[in-house]
């Protein structure tokens, strides 16, 4: 079952994000993709609620015989789990990564495999903790999407880091979830560069219109920085003083200040309309600079992930071990 919904899950999100592009929309699209890839991993462990409180009674009833310990269990989930999430993720992983147009290196591809797997893991040991500390059934399937359910509002794509209220703040630093998305996106976008042009002659709107709604667009979403529009080329070869943008602030160029940005566009420009492309390059940094990730290490975040799975199988362990739900 398991398995078989990692591959559903890929076919529904292929047919949503296959063949994403790069410009800063498409950049957007790319960090829910991989938020939506981490919701895959962690909310498809719901479906073991019901097998363990169906165990539950054979369990008591063979601890009880001495046929094994509560170690022995445990153990034997987690390795079950662990090489069945092996599984669903090589289903999963190259159905949604190479149709909807991820980073082309093959040791990213590997660490998105590693890294899908690894959340798939944790999220599966905290599901059987949660679990295991129900009483029943229908408390067991309210308290595990709840659990999830907070990770995922703290997981810094729904409310950014800057924005999340104080008294959450603590979930955020150590929720599994954001720890998870920041090695994802730092994965993907670290290093790159994403070029981007915009054609000047388009029917009905002005050259100078369409490079304001450029540069407006993109310093307004955090996107472009006054070095990338300082760095902008045309696709002609038509050179133009980039000083000129210097006198603009951010705030102006957002307004349309057409007065501030006069001289710059028929710079640009040119008098006879010489720049038929404007080309200007959104740096990956800044696409996590928007969500709070610049700085960080893909294997850190990797590893703060890792660090969850001693806790949740011993909350596993200490609920099986101590918390008597049934009486022989």
């Amino acid at each position: 079952t398991r398995i078989g919904l990692a591959l559903i899950f890929a076919v529904i999100m292929a047919t949503f994000w296959a063949n994403s592009t790069n410009d800063t929309h498409g950049l957007m699209t790319q960090a829910s993709l991989l938020f939506v890839s981490v919701g895959a991993a962690v909310f498809t462990t719901s479906v073991y609620v019901p097998t363990l409180i169906e165990e539950r009674p054979v369990f008591l009833r063979e601890r009880h015989d001495a046929c094994y310990r509560v170690i022995s269990y445990v153990l034997h989930k987690i390795i079950i789990e662990g090489f069945t999430g092996i599984f669903a993720v090589l289903l999963f992983s190259p159905v949604v990564y190479w149709s909807c147009n991820m980073s082309d290196h093959i040791y990213a591809y590997i660490f998105f495999n590693l890294a899908l797997w690894t959340l798939n893991f944790a999220a599966v040991m905290l599901t059987l903790a949660v679990a295991s500390a129900s009483p029943n059934v229908e408390i067991a399937g309210a308290a595990v999407p709840l659990v999830m359910t907070l990770n995922f509002f703290c997981g810094g794509f729904m409310v950014l880091a800057d924005k999340i209220p104080v008294w959450w703040k603590w979930l955020y630093n150590v929720s599994y979830v954001q720890w998870g998305f920041s090695a994802l996106m730092v994965n993907q976008f670290e290093g790159q560069v994403f070029p981007q042009c915009y054609e000047m002659n388009q029917s009905g709107v002005s050259s100078q219109a369409v490079m304001m709604n450029i540069f407006s667009q993109g310093l307004g979403n955090g996107m472009l920085t006054g070095q990338d529009l300082m760095e902008a080329t045309c696709s002609s070869g038509h050179e133009f003083d980039r000083s000129m943008l210097t006198a603009c602030s951010v705030s102006q160029v957002a307004a349309y200040d057409s007065m501030c940005l006069q001289s710059a566009g028929l710079s640009i420009l040119g008098g006879n309309n010489q720049c038929e492309d404007l080309c200007v390059s959104v740096k990956g940094e800044s696409v996590l600079d928007t969500f709070g990730l610049a700085g960080r290490s893909k294997w850190q975040s990797l590893g703060y992930v890792a660090a969850n799975l001693p806790v949740f199988c011993l909350c596993f362990y200490l609920a099986l071990r101590f918390l008597k739900h049934e009486h022989r």
